[in-house]
C-alpha cells in the first residue's frame, strides 16, 4: 500500500526486485498488486516470489465439536446468541458497519456483539451501541488461547472490513482463517486476500458495501430458536 502511494513506488518496487531478494506474499491479491507496480512478474526483474498464507497456531486453532463449543460458552458465561469480531478498533475493520447490521435485527432476537481488540474507535463504538440498543462488549486484546475460546463460544464470526477512501484495504487477515479452522461459521467482506479462501467450508463472502445483506447473513447464521423469535 505504501509503495502504491509513493510517486516513485514502481521504480522502488523494481529496485527491490533487482536486489535478487525472496519475496513472500500472504495472498494472491498482494502478489497481483506488487506485480502491477513492477509492470511485470517480480521474477522478470530478478526476484523470487512465493505465495503462502501466514501460519496458524494449529495447536490452538483446530476444529472442535459441539460439546467443546458448549463448554467454551459455559466457561465464558455466554448465554443467548452471540456475534464475534476481532481486530484493531480502527475504521478499516468496519466494526461500526457490523454494529449497525446487528442493530437492524429485531430487538427481541438481537444477539450480543463481542469485539476483541483495542484502538481509537472504542469510545465511538460504545456510543453507537448505546444509541442503537446493541449489547456490545469490548473484550480488549486477547492471546491466542483466549481468542480461540471466544470464537468457539460465538454463533458466528464476522469480519466486515471496508475499503478506505484512499484505497487502503485489508491484506490477508489471519483471524478469518483461525475461526474457520475452529469450525466456526464466518461472514467476511470480499476484500484483499479474503477471496483467496472462497469455497472454504463455513465461509460466506459478501460485497464490501454489504449493508442490509450483512444483517440477513448474520440472521441466517444464528440459532434457529433466535430466527423463529425474529419471525
Amino acid at each position: 500500500f505504501l509503495l502504491e502511494r509513493l510517486p516513485l513506488g514502481s521504480c522502488l518496487a523494481r529496485f527491490i526486485c533487482r536486489a535478487g531478494v525472496d519475496l513472500g506474499f500472504v495472498s494472491q491479491e498482494l502478489h497481483r498488486r506488487f506485480t502491477a507496480l513492477c509492470g511485470a512478474a517480480p521474477e522478470t526483474w530478478g526476484a523470487r516470489s512465493s505465495i503462502e498464507p501466514a501460519p496458524l497456531d494449529e495447536a490452538v486453532f483446530r476444529r472442535v465439536d459441539p460439546a467443546g463449543r458448549r463448554a467454551a460458552r459455559q466457561r465464558l458465561g455466554v448465554h443467548g446468541a452471540a456475534v464475534l469480531a476481532a481486530g484493531r478498533l480502527v475504521p478499516i475493520k468496519g466494526f461500526d458497519l457490523l454494529l449497525l447490521a446487528v442493530a437492524r435485527i429485531p430487538l427481541a432476537s438481537r444477539p450480543r456483539l463481542l469485539i476483541a481488540g483495542t484502538g481509537p474507535e472504542a469510545e465511538r463504538l460504545q456510543r453507537l451501541a448505546q444509541a442503537c440498543a446493541v449489547d456490545l462488549r469490548l473484550l480488549g486484546t486477547l492471546g491466542h488461547a483466549d481468542l480461540a475460546d471466544w470464537m468457539m463460544a460465538a454463533d458466528v464470526f464476522v469480519h466486515p472490513c471496508r475499503r478506505l477512501p484512499d484505497g487502503r484495504q485489508e491484506g490477508a487477515p489471519l483471524v478469518v482463517r483461525e475461526a474457520l479452522a475452529l469450525g466456526v461459521p464466518v461472514i467476511a467482506s470480499a476484500l484483499g486476500g479474503i477471496p483467496d479462501l472462497a469455497g472454504r467450508e463455513g465461509l460466506t463472502l459478501i460485497p464490501a458495501d454489504h449493508g442490509q445483506l450483512l444483517t440477513q447473513e448474520i440472521g441466517a447464521a444464528l440459532p434457529r430458536s433466535v430466527t423463529r423469535a425474529a419471525d
